[in-house]
């Protein structure tokens, strides 16, 4: 199976989460970017990814923990990464 685009990604999360702030400013971008090495404009699509799963805590729930499971690993992080850096779930018990 071949990995999804980014941007495909974003059209799910757009259509799962609502209300979806403070993540939302994230999203737009996102549904630019075909591959983590694509930028958009002078922002990277590495550093957008980031900052969307360190917005996104209070999207919740079955797709939301594969999505964020599948952004993951297009960033190709080791799971204490993920904790430590840009998926604060764990906290709450999500992940």
């Amino acid at each position: 199976m071949s990995r999804r685009t980014i941007s495909d990604i974003a059209e799910e999360i757009s259509s799962d989460w609502t209300p979806r702030y403070p993540g939302n400013e994230y999203i737009k971008p996102m549904m630019y970017l075909g591959s983590i090495d694509d930028n958009y404009y002078h922002e990277s699509a590495r550093s957008i990814v980031l900052g969307f799963l360190s917005n996104a805590a209070g999207w919740r729930g079955d797709t939301a923990r594969r999505v964020k499971a599948e952004l993951r690993s297009i960033l190709k992080l080791p799971k204490w990464e993920h904790a430590q850096a840009i998926d604060f779930d764990f906290q709450i018990g999500e992940e």
